[in-house]
């Protein structure tokens, strides 16, 4: 077998296990509401350090990228995405 199918055939099924094991934003909400998480006051900057960096673990295990011109962290702009995500699913 060619090296290059080889490659190809590994990384696929690396990508295959890295995404059956993400969690999913609901789950990221609830972990985040555990971590004090406070979704009602409708702003970032209220959350404490701890909580920014919860939300930014969180991220990552959900597979959230912040967009590439992003002036924000990445704990904040998964925040305001899960803020969102609250209101249009009426998640409690």
């Amino acid at each position: 077998m060619k090296r290059s199918v080889l490659k190809k055939i590994i990384k696929e099924v690396y990508q295959e296990l890295n995404e059956a094991s993400k969690m999913n934003k609901e789950d990221a909400y609830k972990e985040a509401i555990k971590a004090g998480v406070n979704f009602k006051d409708n702003n970032s900057d209220q959350q404490d350090s701890s909580a920014m960096n919860a939300l930014a673990d969180l991220a990552k295990k959900t597979g959230y990228k912040k967009p590439k011109n992003a002036n924000g962290s990445l704990g904040r702009y998964f925040y305001y995405h899960l803020l969102k995500l609250k209101k249009q699913n009426n998640w409690k």
